[in-house]
């Protein structure tokens, strides 16, 4: 009987040559090559030294209404620069002229409305400063319903007073003044415009406004009670 198991191996004999030995990576960098540049374009670019930067001097010329700072490049010989123009002269200085003062002859009736009136000037002048610290105060409550619906009502209480505020009032405004333009044209739409004087110096300054407007004394005029005697508190 023959042997049971594996079959014995035969030694192969190879005739192939050994393998080559396995070589050793070293870690880190690559070394760096050196390029050596030749002669040409590039090379004189690479050894071209950098632009030097162009000499600027500050001049500055004094003038009637302030100074101008100009910064110059070396060899060149600008001009001075203009005086701004002066602004236009208006009409406010028309207020340095002496004024003239007339006195009316009143009657038995208007005299006595000069003495009503008299009076209640002078409560007004006494209320004065509750009337700002009123309107300080309305401002400061109305505040604390700024989050509010519009259209809801809210109270607010203190220890004697509860005080009511109602809904926001409607107001209405254009949504588009150019439908508005087109419907009854720019000469009917700038009739009906209303431009306030004090935003169109902050746009466009105080000068220019100058030139745009007219100031005339077509306002109202304002009323200055004086005592002629000692007056009893009421």
């Amino acid at each position: 009987m023959g042997k049971r198991g594996r079959p014995r191996k035969t030694p192969i004999t190879e005739t192939a040559e050994p393998p080559a030995p396995e070589i050793k990576r070293k870690r880190g960098r690559p070394r760096k090559i050196p390029v050596s540049v030749t002669a040409g374009p590039i090379a004189e670019q690479a050894t071209a030294a950098p632009p030097v930067p162009p000499v600027i001097r500050e001049e500055v010329y004094e003038g009637t209404r302030g100074h101008v700072r100009m910064y110059i490049r070396e060899g060149e010989k600008p001009e001075p620069p203009a005086e701004p123009p002066k602004a236009p002269k208006t009409s406010i200085q028309a207020d340095y002229t002496p004024s003239v003062e007339i006195t009316v002859t009143s009657d038995a009736e208007q005299r006595r409305l000069i003495d009503e009136y008299g009076e209640l000037d002078r409560r007004m002048q006494l209320r004065q400063m509750d009337y700002a610290r009123y309107e300080s105060l309305k401002r400061a409550i109305k505040s604390w319903f700024d989050q509010a619906p519009a259209d809801a009502d809210g109270t607010v209480e203190g220890d004697v007073y509860l005080l009511h505020l109602s809904a926001r009032e409607r107001e209405r405004r254009i949504r588009n003044m150019r439908d508005v333009m087109d419907l009854i044209g720019i000469e009917k739409l700038l009739d009906l415009a209303v431009v306030p004087i004090g935003k169109l110096e902050n746009l466009l300054g105080v000068a220019h406004v100058a030139t745009l407007t007219i100031d005339a004394r077509t306002g109202s005029r304002r009323i200055k009670a004086i005592a002629k005697r000692a007056v009893e508190a009421v």
